[in-house]
């Protein structure tokens, strides 16, 4: 009952102090403003920074979409957003200063209506040879693109996927629309390919040359409910904590993970090997995405260590979730209801900031906004909870782990 009691104060306080006496629902946030409480469950609370990433008068963002932000040790933490420009086709990409603090104004990148035109949707990164970073870009309307980190194109690919005879089965008019919505590689650089995500359309996972860009004759998934089938197959991921897939299931509820059994170009085998599956409704009900990052531990002593990997998800319905290193949940803010009315309502994409101790970058669809979530640090309550969890065998199994610890 005490330590309830010092949760309450604690919350009370953070409120009172750091709600600002005013709100903007413009896209472009004002300087004036003050940091807004966001919430979140106890020690993995947050508050929003609307004078950080700030939108210059030439971008009209419809639908924010992707993230990318660098490492601090590489590019000094840029922050690259793609999104969908309501009143101009040749702008899509945007980029934020590391070295700036994400106060300055963002500059353009990329060629234009080459990479812009159509609806800009998922963004990945992949460090490949000579420890060089490209992106990866889905398009919902048929396009694929790998640029350089400024937006120039390597290859591009339009189109269903085809090569020269090989086809998937039923690619067809009778067939859903064929929509990429996400890209993913594994965090090896031997690996011929990457994974995209046909979420908009078949519920596929097809796979990719990324050295150019073809098709390679191998796909994964179709529609379905059962494990290895998807409703909305929205992102791709590469968990690297356990080396494996991870597929944002969004319609479906859920996360499922596999193993890449294929991961060389002579592989025939089939490419994905289902292991497990993770949900969190009603938490987090429609999530459209998973990012990892190592967090550091911050102590009363100062940086510690690290966290290990923390997840983050964002979910459509207006909530993002925090998990842990065993994808125990950490923390639930429900963005829609205390930002909706400055439009942040339908979380889309969010990445951890590398060299924070857990501060993330958040962008929605509709209406597009891009946010900087400061992580506070000002107590050591915790509280985690797990997600439901599908064996092998296909038993669900609610494993609940709910507890307050007061240091």
């Amino acid at each position: 009952m005490v330590i309830l009691w010092k949760s309450m104060l604690i919350v009370l306080f953070l409120f009172f102090s750091i709600v600002p006496s005013c709100v903007s629902g413009h896209a472009t946030s004002s300087p004036a403003l003050s940091s807004v409480f966001v919430g979140g469950w106890v020690n993995w609370t947050y508050v929003y920074e609307p004078k950080l990433l700030r939108l210059p008068e030439e971008a009209s963002v419809e639908h924010a979409h992707g993230i990318y932000i660098g490492n601090h040790d590489s590019d000094e933490g840029d922050i690259i957003i793609t999104y969908k420009d309501a009143v101009n086709s040749s702008k899509c990409l945007l980029r934020w200063s590391g070295s700036e603090k994400y106060t300055e104004l963002p500059e353009f990148l990329g060629p234009g209506e080459e990479l812009c035109a159509g609806v800009p949707h998922g963004l990945s990164a992949s460090v490949e040879e000579n420890k060089t970073t490209f992106l990866y870009h889905a398009n919902n309307q048929k396009a694929l693109y790998k640029t350089t980190l400024d937006g120039q194109i390597i290859w591009k690919t339009l189109g269903r996927p085809t090569s020269g005879s090989t086809t998937p089965p039923n690619a067809d008019k009778k067939e859903l629309p064929f929509s990429p919505t996400w890209f993913a590689s594994v965090e090896d650089s031997s690996s011929p390919y990457v994974y995209m995500a046909d979420g908009y359309g078949s519920s596929r996972i097809y796979v990719y040359n990324r050295y150019n860009g073809t098709y390679a004759g191998k796909y994964f998934g179709g529609y379905g409910t059962e494990h290895g089938k998807f409703h909305t197959c929205h992102s791709i991921s590469w968990d690297w904590r356990f080396q494996q897939m991870v597929v944002s299931d969004r319609e479906n509820h859920r996360l499922e993970y596999f193993k890449v059994l294929d991961n060389s170009a002579n592989s025939s085998a089939s490419i994905f090997s289902y292991q497990d599956t993770m949900s969190f409704v009603p938490y987090l009900q429609r999530p459209c995405n998973i990012r990892i990052q190592k967090i550091e531990k911050t102590t009363k002593k100062g940086k510690e260590g690290n966290e290990g990997g923390i997840a983050i998800v964002p979910a459509l319905e207006g909530t993002v979730g925090i998990l842990s290193p065993s994808n125990q949940l950490l923390s639930v803010l429900n963005i829609s209801d205390v930002l909706g009315d400055m439009g942040f309502l339908h979380p889309h994409d969010a990445c951890f900031v590398p060299g924070t101790s857990g501060d993330f970058v958040l962008v929605t669809w509709n209406p597009g906004r891009i946010g900087y979530f400061r992580r506070l640090e000002t107590t050591s309550i915790s509280t985690t909870m797990t997600g439901r969890r599908h064996n092998d065998d296909g038993e669900d199994k609610a494993i609940k782990n709910i507890f307050l610890r007061m240091s």
